[in-house]
């Protein structure tokens, strides 16, 4: 593939969900560049749980933590009901904001290269659908060093990566729904270490966490979780012996 269909980005996210859009307002916030890949044309919040008659309910304290002002309601001072599409644009824009890169309308393929008789991930393959019998094109790649699978519950990033590379990792299928449970924000883990983690309803399906629904606290709680790990990974990265091995890697790119 031509080098000018590439982006480089620390961190590369799958899914226009709670969890995927909170781990990118706080990755932006910290300073760490972000892409942000959907294979929805635009924000479709079916497919992330649409709420009750299109509403879902989120508490003030999280929604100050992802940069977005509250509106008080007198008859409940913990949260608030909002209109998901609501909820998902404000975070949208939040996200453009800051400079955040969003690409809608392509499906996703992680990528990985071997260095020293080891795999690592190594990026995203982009891919539109042809004319040609619904084959795949690639489109271009994003290049990155972590992947954060915010697809929702068919977790389709890391159901290809389990069923190729068979890190150990068996998906256990969403648990019931418990409304307001935290169970996702405890199940946010990596896949593979220090590479690939899910966040949020990709969480659930992967490690067997309830749902909250109608509250989507805490997957917008797990998406902040996941963007907290990967910059405590960064931070392990910088040390000189893990900087060397991760320059070394992109040199192969």
């Amino acid at each position: 593939m031509d080098k000018s269909n590439r982006i480089k980005s620390t961190v590369v996210i799958v899914g226009l969900s709670y969890s995927g859009l909170a781990a990118a307002h706080k990755l932006l916030s910290q300073g760490i560049d972000v892409v942000v890949v959907d294979k929805n044309p635009g924000l479709v919040p079916s497919a992330y749980y649409a709420g009750v008659e299109g509403k879902v309910y989120v508490e003030h304290r999280v929604l100050r933590d992802v940069g977005l002002e509250t509106r008080m309601d007198a008859g409940d001072p913990r949260g608030v009901w909002i209109d998901s599409l609501e909820l998902l644009s404000r975070l949208l824009v939040g996200i453009y904001g800051r400079k955040g890169v969003v690409i809608t309308g392509y499906d996703i393929e992680p990528f990985f290269v071997e260095k020293n008789g080891e795999l690592w991930f190594a990026g995203a393959i982009l891919r539109i659908p042809s004319e040609d019998h619904g084959l795949m094109e690639d489109h271009c790649v994003v290049e990155s060093k972590y992947l954060i699978d915010a697809s929702g519950l068919s977790a389709e990033p890391t159901i290809s990566v389990i069923e190729s590379l068979r890190p150990g990792v068996v998906p256990q299928g969403p648990g019931p729904v418990v409304p307001g449970s935290r169970d996702v924000v405890e199940k946010t883990q990596w896949v593979i270490e220090d590479m690939i983690l899910a966040t949020g309803l990709a969480a659930a399906s992967i490690f067997g966490a309830t749902l909250p629904f109608p509250d989507v606290t805490p997957l917008l709680e797990s998406g902040v979780r996941a963007a907290d790990m990967i910059i405590e990974s960064l931070n392990s990265i910088e040390k000189p012996r893990n900087k060397e091995r991760i320059d070394d890697l992109y040199g192969l790119m």
